[in-house]
C-alpha cells in the first residue's frame, strides 16, 4: 500500500504504508476473540510494531496479520517468571 504526497516544490513523495498487525490471545485483555484483538503498529523501518499491554506469564499469545481472520498467524507461550 502507497500513499501519494504533494510538496511544497509541487514535487511528489511515495511512501509506503505497513498496515498493522493485531495481538490477542488468554495472555491478552483481547482474549481468544480475533474481532477484538489488539492493534500493533507500525512505527519503523523494516519489521518493528508496537503496543503497550500487560501480558500474563505462562499464557498464550498470537499475532494475526487480518483482523477477524486466524490467517496467516504467528503463536508463542509467554514463560512463567523465575523463581
Amino acid at each position: 500500500m502507497y500513499r501519494r504526497s504533494l510538496l511544497s516544490d509541487h514535487s511528489y513523495e511515495s511512501v509506503v504504508l505497513i498496515p498493522p498487525i493485531y495481538l490477542l490471545g488468554d495472555g491478552t485483555s483481547a482474549g481468544w476473540d480475533n474481532t477484538k484483538a489488539l492493534e500493533v503498529v507500525h512505527i519503523g523501518d523494516g519489521g518493528q510494531f508496537a503496543i503497550v499491554e500487560h501480558l500474563t506469564a505462562g499464557k498464550f499469545i498470537k499475532f494475526i496479520a487480518d483482523l477477524g481472520a486466524w490467517a496467516p498467524q504467528w503463536e508463542l507461550m509467554l514463560p512463567e517468571p523465575a523463581k
